[in-house]
């Protein structure tokens, strides 16, 4: 018996409504992460990126089942790391943990960058935040940061130690410096621990660090915090006031481990991987290790993130420009 056109009409709109069901079931059926998540770091074992990756890891796989590989890529000032993550299907599968000098920095540093950070990068979540401090001896004359400046001027040799050129701890100091019309001579050392062992033999009076390497000697009272970055407190130093509050404005920056995946993944997946990190932040056992790590769990939505590596990219491209820093 022939079929009508309109009667063949109609069977074509119900077969397109039921694949159209179909494919939104088995959409709907389809679970994030469907496989092992591959987390890239762009330094070797052991140091703070590292440590969160390993915790993000841990409680990832504790609530969803799913393997979870941390891939550390150090070198190139995270360059290697970067060109990894955009070699990675564009799933939500593979993310990086990044500090501020991949998105942030980098760009002023490098003449010649090998990736495009608004292209190459799709900010997902900040995982954890700590301010930067500014340290001393206990017997070192200036215990504020008024009696710094005040010290300083008087003092046209004075110098100050960070764990590098050109990164967040000579950034903070050099923006605290500008703010306060002062200059010190900068001492770079080849890291945090070197540079504590410097401050701790007397060879340099102060040292700009990060909050994890600075928490154990004040307090046990072998060094005297003088002022924290960020526009909050420390918890794990609450009795320790931000350069803002002691009056030195310009340094509200602090340091933070983000999540991003690689530039391209679907909005979608993005919020997928989100809500992933969310709930693995919430994880009573990787706050407890945050905090022993002197790190804030500090989640954020990636339009939070993304405005946030705006903000650092215009605080530190100001100073990099300032003093000439280049790396290539």
């Amino acid at each position: 018996m022939p079929v009508s056109p309109s009667n063949r009409r109609q069977w074509l709109a119900m077969g397109t409504a039921l694949i159209s069901l179909s494919c939104a079931a088995s959409a709907a059926s389809t679970t994030y992460p469907s496989k092992p998540l591959r987390i890239l770091v762009p330094y070797a074992a052991g140091g703070a990126s590292d440590n969160i990756a390993r915790q993000i890891a841990a409680a990832i796989t504790g609530q969803t089942g799913q393997a979870v590989v941390v891939d550390n890529r150090p070198g190139g000032s995270g360059v290697i790391a970067v060109q990894a993550l955009q070699a990675a299907p564009a799933d939500g599968h593979t993310f990086a943990v990044f500090d501020p000098s991949v998105a942030s920095m980098n760009p002023f540093l490098f003449k010649k960058l090998a990736y495009d950070p608004e292209r190459a990068l799709a900010p997902v979540s900040v995982l954890a935040r700590n301010p930067i401090a500014l340290v001393a001896l206990p017997s070192f004359p200036a215990g504020s940061v008024r009696e710094l400046v005040a010290h300083a001027r008087s003092h046209g040799d004075l110098s100050y130690a960070s764990t590098g050129n050109g990164n967040g701890t000579n950034l903070a100091m050099e923006m605290f410096l500008a703010g306060s019309a002062i200059q010190m001579v900068h001492v770079p050392y080849k890291g945090s621990a070197p540079a504590m062992q410097a401050l701790l033999a007397g060879q340099v009076p102060v040292f700009m660090s990060d909050l994890p390497t600075v928490v154990p000697y004040a307090r046990s009272g072998k060094v005297r915090v003088i002022a924290v970055t960020g526009d909050r407190r420390s918890p794990h130093l609450p009795d320790v006031p931000t350069f803002a509050e002691a009056g030195a404005r310009g340094v509200e920056i602090a340091n933070h481990f983000s999540a991003f995946v690689a530039g391209g993944t679907p909005p979608a997946v993005v919020e997928q991987l989100n809500a992933v990190l969310h709930k693995a932040l919430a994880d009573p056992r990787l706050q407890k290790n945050f905090s022993e790590m002197a790190l804030e769990v500090s989640p954020s939505t990636p339009q939070q993130l993304q405005a946030m590596v705006r903000d650092d990219s215009e605080k530190y491209g100001a100073v990099i420009r300032r003093l000439n820093l280049s790396i290539d």
